[in-house]
Formats: structure tokens, C-alpha cells, sequence
């Protein structure tokens, strides 16, 4: 948190390797229970979606959730994110239950249409 400088979850950039054509990336994020539901995440994800189209030069940036994380996919879609499809079974968690993997996506050419 800025006001303490306790880290109270992640977000990063990767590489999306299943994209043939364009330069796109993935991003990965976490953020503590504690703190959800305060905007927290759609904020660090809208920031780094900027970043990565207008500094890093990415084309298209994709992100996973899961059905069961309503958070993440709100997320997603608060930061202008559009659902592309799902993988059946393609998660298996730390505990190893397997989930179906939701795609969401935005292209440089959409986010700059806002």
C-alpha cells in the first residue's frame, strides 16, 4: 500500500506464448484477501494495461481467471477486458482441483477506442 509500503499482493507482465502473430502478454496478478473489494487491483491492472500499450509497445494483453473468482473477472472487465473463451479444465490449483480457464483479452487498437 502506498500510505505504508506493505506489499499486499503482485502484478506482472509475461510473455503469452499461444499468441503466433501479434506482441502480446499476459499479466499475472495477486492480491491478499484482506484487501479486496476496494478497487485495489482494478487500479494496478488499468495501470499496468496503460503501461504495457503505451510504453512497452504490446499489441494485444490477455489474463486467466477462474468461474469460481468473480473478483478477478470483474476486474478484468472494469479494466476493459473482453471475454474470449474458455478451457475446459485447462487450471489445476495448489491443492489440485481442476477449473476451467476463462480467457479475457484487450487489444491496443480497443483500448485506444475509449
Amino acid at each position: 500500500m502506498k500510505e505504508s509500503g506493505k506489499a499486499i499482493g503482485f502484478i506482472k507482465i509475461c510473455p503469452d506464448n499461444n499468441r503466433g502473430k501479434y506482441y502480446a502478454k499476459m499479466i499475472n496478478y495477486l492480491l491478499n484477501e484482506n484487501y479486496w473489494n476496494n478497487g485495489y487491483m482494478t487500479e494496478a491492472v488499468k495501470c499496468i494495461v496503460r503501461y504495457a500499450f503505451k510504453d512497452l509497445n504490446v499489441d494485444l494483453l490477455s489474463a486467466f481467471t477462474t468461474p469460481p473468482n468473480i473478483g478477478s473477472k470483474l476486474v478484468l472487465e472494469k479494466s476493459g477486458f473482453v471475454y474470449e473463451g474458455t478451457i475446459k479444465s485447462g487450471y489445476k490449483r495448489y491443492d489440485g482441483e481442476i477449473f476451467d480457464s476463462i480467457i479475457y483479452s484487450i487489444s491496443k487498437s480497443d483500448y485506444y477506442k475509449k
